[in-house]
Order: structure tokens, then C-alpha cells, then sequence
């Protein structure tokens, strides 16, 4: 009953903090083990004012890395357009397939697209793509998210990369686009998701720690806490040294456990 009181209490207030305070929540209720660090999972403010108010936020040098990559997209002569994902699903199965080709896994276009519409049948309206043309016309990639109560959450990229032009595709297929929108459609955060932190902390993420809590009973963790707050914080280090992330740590996210 104390977890399920836990779990209760914790889902008040925005979806970035809901796992600090879960485990917080459960760790208070009764539950040995310390939380783990899981990854850093990266959330993107999209400020009222759009992009200019967005491009003020970051520093010089990380303003001239935006600017490089939109001027190289607009070089290749890109264009993207958003629709619901049920409108251009049955299109998306040859990129989404090439995509996985090229990381090595064993898929086709039709196994793809049975994933894709499961998107469609689970997420309804919610479920959305951002679509990435070539100048000719041809489609080459795609960006699946999800829209609820103002925030964004990036759920898949597919991308055609043998027809690309090196042109800035992925941040401005992921977030230049959602970024650019924001204030006309009422978006407020963007849920950019774990991995390739220092590229996101570059263009104005917070950087937050997904924690991993065991609820077993006899959980191996349960007489490890020193080990875990240890290996926590050193993970927590690397991110605070290195200058493309140091800034971008949400603190009061990352000391509890540390």
C-alpha cells in the first residue's frame, strides 16, 4: 500500500521530473536499494518567443553551430512538412527499414511497417511525423513523435542515407522543426530523449538522470550503496567536466542519489 501511496504522489507536475520523484517517493516508502543511474535523458525547453528567443539562450559558439546547420539544409534545398502519421505511415517502410540496415538489424520494409502502424493504432491523433524532402521531390526521412499536453517526445528517425546531401538532416528533422513551430502550435517541451548527450546540451537541452530503482526483496543492490552512489557520481562527473555538458546538468535532478 505505501508504493502504490508512492507511485500516487509522484505523478503530480511535468513528465521530465516524474522519475526523480517516483524514486524519491518509493526510496521514502520503504525501499532498500539506492537508485542506479540508468542514462541521461535530455529535455529541451521551447521558449514562447520561438526561435529567436530560443537561438539567444545559447552561447556564441553554440549559436554558429546552429547557424551552420541551418544554412547547410537550406544549401541541400530541404524542406519538412508535418501530418499526422496515419495520413503517410504506408509511405515511411522502405526508409524505416534502411535505417535499421545500416545499424545491422535483419528487418524489411513490410516488418516495418506493421511496427508503424501500431503507432497509429496505440497513439491515434497524438501519434505524428515530421517528413524530409529533397529538393526533387523524393522523400528521404522521417521523425516520428508524439504531441500530448504540450511536449513533444521524438519516438523514431528514419532516414535514407544513401540519398542524403549531409545538409544538418538530423537536428533539423528532430529539433530545429519542433523548435521553429512551438510558440504557433503551443508547444513547451521537447523530450529529445537518452544518448549523444553533448550534441543535445549543445543546442540548449537539460540534461536529466533516468534513475533504475530495484523493488525486489532480496534485490543483490540492497547492501551495495556506497558502490552505487560511487559509480553514480562518477558518471555524474564525466558529464560535469566535459564543456559541452557541464552547463546543461539539471543539479537538483542529479544529487539525491549521488
Amino acid at each position: 500500500m505505501r508504493l502504490l501511496q508512492a507511485i500516487g504522489g509522484a505523478r503530480h507536475g511535468g513528465a521530465e521530473g516524474f522519475f526523480l520523484r517516483l524514486a524519491l517517493a518509493l526510496h521514502r516508502a520503504g525501499v532498500a536499494t539506492t537508485p542506479v543511474l540508468l542514462e541521461t535523458d535530455a529535455w529541451i525547453t521551447l521558449p514562447d518567443g520561438g526561435w529567436a528567443e530560443w537561438e539567444q539562450s545559447l552561447s556564441k559558439n553554440r549559436r554558429k553551430i546552429i547557424h551552420r546547420d541551418v544554412r547547410a539544409f537550406r544549401e541541400a534545398g530541404y524542406r519538412i512538412e508535418h501530418a499526422p502519421l496515419s495520413d503517410c505511415w504506408d509511405e515511411l517502410g522502405a526508409i524505416a527499414s534502411a535505417t535499421q540496415a545500416k545499424y545491422g538489424h535483419d528487418t524489411s520494409p513490410e516488418i516495418e511497417l506493421k511496427s508503424l502502424y501500431n503507432h497509429v493504432l496505440c497513439m491515434g491523433d497524438a501519434a505524428r511525423a515530421a517528413l524530409l524532402y529533397r529538393a526533387d521531390g523524393a522523400l528521404v526521412g522521417f521523425c516520428l513523435y508524439y504531441v500530448w499536453q504540450g511536449t513533444v517526445t521524438l519516438r523514431w528517425l528514419g532516414l535514407d542515407y544513401d540519398k542524403l546531401a549531409g545538409g544538418g538532416e538530423y537536428f533539423s528533422i528532430c529539433y530545429y522543426t519542433q523548435i521553429e513551430r512551438a510558440a504557433e502550435h503551443g508547444l513547451r517541451r521537447l523530450h529529445a530523449g537518452v544518448y549523444a548527450a553533448d550534441a543535445k546540451a549543445i543546442r540548449g537541452a537539460t540534461l536529466r538522470p533516468l534513475w533504475l530503482l530495484d523493488l525486489s526483496e532480496d534485490s543483490v543492490l540492497a547492501r551495495s550503496d556506497a558502490a552505487i552512489r560511487r559509480y553514480n557520481t562518477s558518471r555524474y562527473d564525466a558529464l560535469k567536466v566535459d564543456p559541452k555538458t557541464a552547463s546543461a546538468l539539471d543539479e537538483d535532478a542529479w544529487h539525491p542519489f549521488l
